[in-house]
């Protein structure tokens, strides 16, 4: 059971960080219970979440997307409109959840390990200039950038349909990194749209 101690409210306004890692410490320890209070000031005091630097938030929010299972956090930061005020094109939840799953559990492989920018971009929509804001406002690296922006265009991702010479031509252009992690959130994305049809059907 997460909570502050003391008086929620009191203990972020003194260090509005403690607000993510509220949600840190719940992804990474916390049940199926919430503080109400906790939650309550978390929503009270996330419009003052542009009073941080952007590198003090992207630290703490790369360990709430580091967790094993973060889209469940992110899905009630989302709810509790804390997301919004740092990460509003944050969407593609089920994404997110399949992606996880397919680097802890699914793939036995040692080139597929939990990766934060895959994570990242598993939750922003897919176009070709939608990462910009969310780069610069997180104060990505140059090479995170150059990941989050291919990751993240929707018109240069590897398929089954390609033939044989196209996926090297692909793998080639792209580089084993970049070609993977195109492989994988195609593959969670296809996954996640199934499980919501499977579930659809058996209700």
């Amino acid at each position: 059971h997460i909570r502050f101690v003391g008086i929620a409210k009191v203990r972020i306004e003194e260090d509005l960080l403690r607000l993510l890692r509220f949600f840190r410490f719940h992804a990474t320890f916390g049940g199926s219970s919430l503080d109400r209070d906790a939650i309550s000031a978390c929503r009270a005091f996330a419009p003052r979440l542009n009073e941080l630097s952007a590198e003090r938030i992207q630290n703490e929010f790369f360990k709430i997307l580091e967790a094993p299972n973060p889209a469940e956090t992110l899905i009630l930061m989302k709810g509790e409109r804390i997301l919004e005020h740092f990460l509003p094109e944050a969407q593609n939840f089920g994404r997110l959840r399949t992606i996880s799953w397919l680097e802890t559990s699914a793939i036995k492989v040692d080139s597929v390990y939990p990766n934060v920018i895959r994570r990242l971009a598993a939750i922003l929509p897919t176009d070709k200039n939608g990462h910009k804001k969310v780069t610069k406002r997180l104060k990505l690296s140059k090479m995170q950038c150059n990941q989050i922006a291919i990751m993240t265009n929707n018109t240069c991702c590897p398929s089954p349909e390609m033939s044989q010479t196209e996926q090297q031509q692909a793998l080639f252009t792209l580089g084993a990194t970049n070609f993977r992690n195109l492989i994988l959130l195609n593959w969670a994305q296809e996954l996640s749209i199934e499980t919501r049809h499977r579930h659809k059907r058996t209700k």
